[in-house]
């Protein structure tokens, strides 16, 4: 077995597995997250191929006779959407009919009538006040209508809900198929064997990442910065930026970062090139300009045709990439060439590759590469908390029920 490095348990050796459950006949409770794949405005499915997660688990549960129940959560408590419209995306998806119960029967002797069913989709969790709220009588409501428990929502084990943290003390409980992936693409991260070690950085939101790569720097071997967040650190080492994006209050610890980065030996790769545009809109006027030629009162919105090529070079050398952020202003077409570009060239790689974030794997998926992607990690917060304490509750509790049962 190759050597891991310290720093996480290594969950994926010690979770509950499903294909080891014995389901035929069973009335399985699977719970989900849709918050990548629906908007939580409307309810309505954004990208549909992001629900293609749920896939593998509920095909090894049907082809195994037993009765889904899919439990899902979708945005935030006080402003949750109904989850009604998923249902016929859900039931594409699976080649079944899928049923939705948008009211939980009052109490566990209906539920046989209700959830008869081959799969039956419930209405979103967080529109019951007792799952934001950890409260244990709604878990045992959950517990009720099912006699197996599967939790294959990563997203989810970061929180505190009643679904996630008291299920798996009241039933036989398991991860499934998309959680355990989810663990083992983490912690492939830290295998030995996956050198060169390449992080790309982009978007906003700088202090997490700067926690992040300050975290596995000894580990990392080079450090690909694009985005809005590559404009502070342009600005911390006096490169003019324009009215580029710049987080002020962090331009020291910016500045720190390249630092300890050059004292590790760490190779850090800032944007040699930009693409530029007058206002901060799709129809403002272009330029390509050189690192430090960004125009003044312009803004930089893409990584320009040098970097990207620079990328490149490091991700055809690298054993493992871990994608957080897209590396321009992806929400206007003409800003996103330079996340295609790379998103392309990863696909082609031989490294293992991670990408993390809402932004970043819905542009994997609309320009059709999420396939080659050894894992794709919607939820960044999760996957950034896990990473950095190596803990989850969620984890916590499947790990604890299985120690029970021993």
């Amino acid at each position: 077995m190759p050597e891991k490095l310290a720093g996480l348990p290594h969950y994926f050796m010690s979770l509950p597995r499903l294909e080891n459950a014995r389901v035929t006949d069973q009335h399985v409770l699977v719970r989900t997250d849709f918050t990548a794949a629906v908007d939580p405005a409307t309810g309505q499915v954004a990208t549909e191929s992001l629900l293609g997660f749920l896939k593998p688990t509920l095909e090894l549960l049907l082809n195994r006779s037993a009765k889904v129940i899919i439990a899902p959560h979708c945005g935030e408590a006080g402003s949750a959407p109904s989850l009604e419209q998923v249902a016929p995306a859900l039931s594409k998806l699976l080649g079944v009919d899928v049923n939705f119960a948008p009211k939980l029967p009052p109490d566990s002797s209906q539920s046989s009538q209700r959830f008869g069913d081959r799969v039956t989709l419930l209405e979103n969790l967080l529109l019951q006040p007792g799952e934001s709220a950890g409260d244990k009588a709604f878990a045992k409501q959950l517990a009720g209508f099912a006699d197996l428990y599967v939790n294959d929502s990563f997203s989810a084990c970061r929180h505190e809900y009643a679904s996630v943290l008291h299920l798996p003390g009241l039933l036989p409980s398991y991860a499934g198929l998309h959680l355990f992936k989810e663990m083992e693409s983490l912690e492939a991260l830290l295998n030995r064997n996956n050198k060169p070690l390449v992080l790309i950085l982009g978007g906003v939101r700088l202090e997490q990442k700067l926690k992040l790569a300050l975290r596995f720097m000894e580990k990392i071997d080079t450090i690909l910065v694009g985005g809005g967040l590559a404009y502070t650190f342009l600005k911390s080492r006096a490169i003019p930026v324009g009215s580029s994006f710049v987080e002020k209050e962090l331009e020291v610890p910016a500045f720190q970062m390249i630092e300890k980065a050059e004292l590790s030996e760490t190779e850090f790769v800032l944007p040699l090139d930009h693409v530029t545009a007058e206002q901060f809109s799709k129809d403002s006027k272009t330029k390509n300009v050189n690192q430090t030629s960004i125009p003044e009162r312009w803004f930089a919105l893409d990584i320009g045709g040098k970097t990207v090529s620079r990328f490149e070079k490091a991700i055809k050398k690298a054993g493992c990439v871990f994608w957080y952020g897209p590396l321009g202003a992806i929400e206007m077409e003409k800003f996103g060439k330079g996340t295609r570009s790379v998103a392309a060239a990863l696909a082609k790689s031989k490294a293992h590759t991670v990408a993390t974030g809402v932004d970043t794997v819905r542009s994997i998926h609309a320009a059709g590469l999420a396939d080659k992607f050894a894992h794709l990690s919607p939820d960044s917060g999760t996957a950034l908390e896990f990473l950095m304490t190596g803990s989850l509750p969620g984890l916590k509790a499947l790990e604890d029920s299985q120690e029970s049962e021993e």
